[in-house]
């Protein structure tokens, strides 16, 4: 379960620009 966690953390750097406002919500204390 760690691995697949950690995947996920660094597929959103990527995805961030695509999908900014989907992971904003998710990730808003992180993302800023």
């Amino acid at each position: 379960m760690a691995a697949p966690n950690r995947a996920e953390t660094r597929m959103v750097f990527p995805i961030f620009p695509a999908d900014t406002n989907h992971y904003r919500t998710l990730f808003g204390g992180q993302a800023v």
